[in-house]
């Protein structure tokens, strides 16, 4: 009897899906992917930025992140009801909080009382002054402007991200608002002020600490991958160091984005039911005048991720959590997608290895996760096995002896089935469930236009070729049972694993 994933690639569903999808190259070097899907009158419009954590430095770490904030922080002529003379003082406001920062350095390192106090004085004046200035400024200032205007047109997921390998900015409207968003994105992209950039430190440093200093995963994941990645673009946290979130000057994000925000290192996508002709002239009338600087966008070069020891012991006020972790291959290798085949082999439903022995039989762990993309796809990855340890089998939890002993457990339990699967391999049947389950699931998520134009421009972007996507998911039926034999064989060596425990304090 046919499978059916033998009914899928029969079907080519792939193909019919690829040849809808166009891209034009504007002389100014920005690339534009359109893409029919569905038909509703609707449209996912994402632009992209190939630039992230990734591309940072030890002393800027965080601002990609930051000048993402910025960009909704308004432009001349949105966000505000007269920017001449909103200017003034938002230049005066600027000169201020540079002097607070000093005034801040200069008490932290006062070592004499009357030193202290004076420098007490001076930064509750200067506050004071703050405070009065941006009651005055806001006089001239419309909050939220883009958000109201969208929300105005019928907007959807109005958003923005950022990670190690690009900057996201996404929106799905009514196609009819086509317009409406090329008019506030090409002043977004070319013409933002970054009002507000010393206030929004204090929302970027509280983000920090709810997803990292207050979140023992963020917190255990963050010093994990600054061991392992420690002297390689990803080894800066995404969101940035608090130290330097606090300290950010305005230059820094201004340098940032005369950097990397240029026409060509952006993609644009517009998945959905649209006119493309019409489209294509609202998108040339808002981004042909948007200058291609003079000189080439230069990359630092980047080497190989070398292997080193990194065996992190944490304590937190927290359940216990153990990290295993191998370097391997990143997208479009075909190790990668052999890679991530094993995780389905291995984790994610009721029957699947791990799960059956250390979830269901053993009960070593009450739960098992595999990430194959962390931190990113620009550059060499992760294997990497998150478990959460069955604590009612435990005496006490908070005897480390007694957890160390089940995380050694575990850690064996893994090995043995690597080896299993290295000697016996996988029987057909189950390879040929993981791989239509894998297949399905990624044509079950194209149904969605913002899925779609996500991964359009990302894959544009960092791989130069959005096509390659559905080259790439053609390739899963021609995965072996040797092939993950080889992969567990080549890249997930007892020797070369990365490894992390969290204790609780």
């Amino acid at each position: 009897m046919e499978t059916s994933l033998q009914a899928i690639e029969k079907s080519n569903i792939l193909d019919p899906l690829k040849s809808k999808v166009k891209k034009i190259v504007l002389d100014n070097g920005l690339r534009i992917i359109f893409m029919q899907n569905g038909n509703n009158p609707t449209v996912a419009l994402y632009w992209k930025i190939l630039a992230g954590s990734s591309d940072e430095s030890s002393e800027n770490a965080g601002i990609a992140h930051m000048l993402e904030h910025m960009l909704f922080k308004g432009t001349k002529t949105v966000g505000t009801i007269d920017y001449e003379k909103e200017k003034h003082y938002l230049e005066v406001l600027d000169i201020w909080y540079q002097r607070l920062d000093r005034y801040r350095h200069k008490l932290q390192k006062a070592s004499e009382d009357k030193e202290k106090e004076n420098w007490n004085r001076k930064l509750k004046i200067l506050e004071n002054r703050i405070a009065i200035l941006e009651q005055e400024v806001k006089k001239y200032q419309i909050s939220e402007e883009d958000s109201i205007i969208y929300s105005i047109h019928g907007q959807k997921g109005y958003n923005a991200y950022t990670s190690e390998d690009v900057t996201n900015y996404q929106i799905e409207l009514p196609a009819n608002r086509i317009e409406v968003w090329a008019r506030l994105e090409s002043d977004r992209i070319q013409n933002s002020i970054f009002r507000e950039f010393y206030t929004e430190r204090n929302v970027v440093a509280e983000e920090r600490r709810m997803r990292i200093e207050n979140n023992p995963f963020g917190y255990m994941y963050e010093k994990f991958i600054e061991e392992i990645y420690k002297g390689h673009p990803y080894g800066y946290p995404t969101i940035g160091p608090m130290e330097n979130i606090l300290n950010f000057k305005k230059e820094q994000a201004i340098d940032f984005y005369k950097t990397y925000y240029r026409p060509d290192n952006t993609v644009i996508a517009v998945v959905g039911k649209f006119d493309e002709q019409q489209t294509l002239n609202i998108i040339k009338k808002y981004f042909s005048g948007w200058e291609k600087p003079q000189s080439p966008l230069v990359r630092k070069n980047v080497s190989k991720l070398q292997y080193k020891k990194v065996d992190l012991k944490i304590e937190k006020e927290a359940s216990p959590i153990q990290f295993l972790a191998w370097k391997k291959p990143n997208f479009p290798a075909k190790e990668n997608l052999v890679l991530e085949i094993l995780a389905d082999i291995l984790v994610g439903r009721i029957d699947t290895r791990l799960q059956k022995k250390l979830v269901e039989e053993q009960k070593y762990a009450s739960n098992i996760v595999i990430y194959t993309t962390e931190p990113g796809e620009r550059y060499e990855n992760l294997f990497l096995l998150v478990i959460f340890p069955n604590l009612s089998i435990m005496k006490d939890p908070k005897d480390k002896k007694e957890l160390q002993e089940l995380f050694f457990k575990i850690q064996n339990s893994i090995y043995e089935e690597f080896e299993l699967i290295q000697k016996n391999g996988v029987k057909e049947e189950e390879l040929n469930r993981v791989k239509q389950m894998s297949l399905t699931k990624f044509i079950k998520k194209i149904r969605s236009n913002s899925y779609l134009a996500d991964l359009l421009t990302y894959y544009e972007l960092v791989y130069g070729d959005y096509s390659i996507l559905f080259d790439y998911y053609t390739m899963i039926e021609s995965i072996s049972s040797d092939d993950i034999k080889n992969v567990i064989l080549t890249y997930l060596k007892p020797d070369l694993v990365y490894k992390a425990e969290l204790y609780t304090k």
